[in-house]
């Protein structure tokens, strides 16, 4: 029990639990009576003092298997309550690197969509040389690099994972980012057969597939395709309930967007104001940033109002500064 409690920053009775010790709740609350070593530091929550701690991990090293089974049982505890930066964590201190990857793989692209690409890349450091080239590990550092705006980079190594063995969902979303990046670098026509074929792709989740269409309407009507562009609408349209209010706001822009560059201004204006009232809602900085950037074109083509236009310019900076989102400050 003091192992496993040793591993763990702060003691939750609802973690050691779910590692195996179902009286944990139970002991926590007797021993701080009896042993001054361990004390309550909030509600539910305990601590072992430092060189206790530091005692008891040096003497559970002595046994490795039993130490690295511990172990890998907190993390599965950890990922399970939700705290997957502690999970990874922990799998590496077991030194199981395939398990932390097979974790990765599964909340990595999520991790780093939702503002944790700092925690990620730290632990992408920390593998040891011989996983450095693992298609997943590669993918996430690519996928967390275009998020800074590193483009050419970020490409490159996604373009290298793509090439490995990966999950079908991860392989789809790496490929979208692909052909992201080449809609962010002006071109167009290189991601419109990714787009296609992930449009297309029934093997990947519907809300993967609607994310692509928006995607492929933005490439074809920047790449003059008209018709395409008209069929990847249409297929947003009938799906546009599909997934979450995060991805409604994240299609919303990208049809806005398309529209915009088919020359319906009016159009691509409903679009983008939809995406800004719901990327303000459920706080995505970074979303409602580029809708305010259609915006502030469509200000400049209809109107035309250099100061309306000039205010959407103030709030697509602002909140692409509150996102971190380098590339859309630039």
């Amino acid at each position: 029990f003091f192992e496993a409690a040793a591993h763990l920053n702060d003691l939750r009775p609802r973690i050691l639990g779910a590692a195996g010790f179902p009286e944990a709740r139970l002991t926590l609350e007797r021993l701080p009576q009896r042993l001054p070593l361990l004390s309550r530091v909030g509600n539910a929550a305990y601590r072992l003092h430092e060189l206790f701690r530091d005692f008891v991990i040096e003497r559970s090293r002595a046994n490795v298997e039993v130490h690295r089974k511990l172990v890998e049982r907190l993390a599965h505890a950890l990922e399970r309550f939700g705290d997957l930066d502690g999970a990874i964590s922990m799998h590496m201190r077991a030194e199981s690197w395939v398990d932390a990857i097979a974790l990765l793989e599964r909340h990595g692209i999520d991790r780093i969509e939702n503002g944790h690409r700092t925690e990620v890349l730290s632990a992408l450091a920390r593998f040891p040389r011989a996983y450095v080239d693992h298609p997943v590990i590669t993918g996430l550092r690519g996928f967390a690099l275009s998020f800074d705006g590193a483009y050419v980079v970020g490409k490159r190594e996604i373009e290298l994972a793509l090439k490995g063995n990966l999950g079908q969902q991860m392989r789809g979303v790496l490929a979208l980012q692909s052909a992201l990046i080449s809609l962010n670098m002006t071109r167009p026509v290189e991601a419109i057969p990714t787009l296609q074929d992930l449009m297309v792709n029934e093997r990947v989740e519907a809300k993967l597939r609607v994310s692509a269409a928006a995607a492929l309407a933005m490439a074809s009507a920047m790449a003059g395709e008209i018709q395409l562009a008209r069929d990847a609408i249409g297929f947003c349209s009938s799906a546009i309930d599909v997934g979450s209010v995060e991805l409604r706001a994240v299609i919303s822009h990208r049809l806005a967007y398309a529209h915009l560059c088919l020359g319906e201004a009016s159009v691509a204006e409903g679009y983008a104001t939809e995406c800004v009232q719901v990327a303000h809602s459920v706080g995505l900085d970074s979303i409602a940033a580029r809708g305010y950037s259609v915006l502030q074109a469509v200000a400049v083509a209809i109107y035309p109002d250099t100061v309306l236009a000039r205010k959407y310019a103030e709030s697509c900076a602002r909140l692409a500064a509150l996102a971190g989102e380098r590339s859309m400050q630039i």
